[in-house]
């Protein structure tokens, strides 16, 4: 995790700017599925990585203001989508992100075991999971069953690799350190 404490603020908002940029680059990198409504998308991953980085507060702030442009109309999310994603069956996944940037950043941040940072991140990601799926469910009528698996279970296999993966950046991307003038 970045030493947040010792940054300027304006260097937290460059934080915050970048990890946004790089939460829609990775929303409009999309794979569609045929069988359900949900894409496979990189968000997931770019999530963990926001979360591991800038820590439970910040990395949940950055991640609400990026769902909040959306609301606002600014294209962010798959598809270049904005209020229709969050209003469509995947909004709970979307809103689900909070939790998930929460325990990963809670998890890193106050652990130094391995193990418990991917407890972390696998928790933030059944959280993320389960605001999806009753989402998915008041939205289509689904029944529970239906809603895993239509928009759970072909994704998990994706997203614990996704886990792995944003654990190696979220390692190698806090060891930098930015030389001050």
């Amino acid at each position: 995790m970045f030493d947040i404490k010792s940054l300027s603020k304006t260097a937290l908002l460059c934080r915050y700017a970048v990890c946004i940029a790089l939460l829609t680059v990775c929303a409009w990198i999309q794979l569609p599925l045929p069988f359900t409504p949900v894409s496979v998308t990189l968000s997931v991953c770019m999530v963990f990585v926001i979360g591991g980085l800038l820590g439970p507060r910040h990395g949940t702030l950055c991640v609400l203001v990026y769902i909040i442009m959306g609301l606002v109309g600014l294209p962010v999310f798959a598809g270049f989508n904005s209020t229709a994603a969050i209003a469509g069956p995947t909004g709970g996944y979307i809103v689900g992100y909070i939790p998930l940037a929460a325990l990963t950043g809670l998890f890193i941040s106050k652990f130094r075991n391995v193990a418990l940072h991917y407890l972390g991140m696998f928790l933030g990601l059944l959280a993320c999971y389960l605001c999806g799926t009753l989402w998915y469910m008041n939205i289509s009528g689904a029944d529970m069953i239906t809603a895993l698996t239509l928009t759970v279970f072909p994704f998990v296999f994706a997203d614990v690799c996704k886990m792995a993966v944003a654990y190696i950046l979220i390692r190698k991307l806090s060891k930098i350190k930015i030389k001050r003038n």
